[in-house]
Formats: C-alpha cells, structure tokens, sequence
C-alpha cells in the first residue's frame, strides 16, 4: 500500500450570490470564510451574505404584506369602516359613554379585539350581532 495515497476531493467551486444570481444557479454556504468566489474572485464575506439575504427576505415580505392589504381593501375589509375605535363604538351601540362600552367588554356582553394593553378595535358585524340580541 505503500506508494498510493488517497486524493482528497477537490472542493466544489463555490460562487457568491451576485455570480449565482447572474449565472441563475443555485446559491450554496461557502465551504469556509477564506473561501473564493469561482467567478468573480471575491471573498466570502458572512455579513455582506447576511445582508444582501435579509434584503431580499425584506423585499419579498414587503411585497407579500402589500398583496395582503390590496385584498383586503378589495374584500372590502379595510378603509370601509369595518373595524371601530371605542368612541365610534360606543355611539353605534348607542351607550350612554364609553365607560359603559368598556364595562359591557369586561363583562364579556361585548366582543372586542385587543392589540396590546390598551388598544382596542371592534367589528361592526359582531356589534351587529350584539344590537340583535337586545
């Protein structure tokens, strides 16, 4: 045995995002940070990685949350006064004050939707639902 010595493989040429993008082929981690691109020469660099990565995830969620709202808006679900404020609640509901709104809400007469600690929403169908009961 002596005489023949296992080659290593030769590593898989590794090519950085710009180059893949431009060659439109598959993006792959590079084998090590010292590593080259194949075609352009440059570096790997995590950060500049990280951040051209989390650009186009920005892009991508940007653009998905902006089909979203245009079918909502579509659906008739937003601008079209389907959610209400306490105040505009409160006069739908034809309560005496909001004080009589919030205390409807703690005694569960009243669906609400919370975001956070203090902001509150209502649906005009669910008050709908609540004016038909009485």
């Amino acid at each position: 045995m002596t005489g023949t010595s296992l080659a290593a493989a030769p590593p898989r040429a590794w090519i950085c995002v710009p180059c893949s993008f431009e060659a439109n082929a598959e993006y792959r981690e590079p084998p090590s940070a010292e590593a080259r691109c194949a075609s352009c020469g440059q570096v790997a660099n995590p950060c500049a990685l990280l951040r051209i990565e989390l650009r186009a995830l920005r892009q991508e969620v940007a653009a998905l949350h902006g089909e979203g709202r245009a079918a909502r808006r579509s659906a008739g679900g937003e601008g079209t006064g389907e959610t209400l404020t306490p105040q505009e609640a409160a006069a739908y509901l034809r309560l005496p004050s909001v004080r009589a709104l919030y205390q409807a809400v703690r005694r569960g007469q009243v669906p609400v939707h919370r975001f956070g600690p203090r902001r509150m929403r209502f649906h005009r169908a669910e008050l709908d639902a609540v004016l038909a009961l009485r």
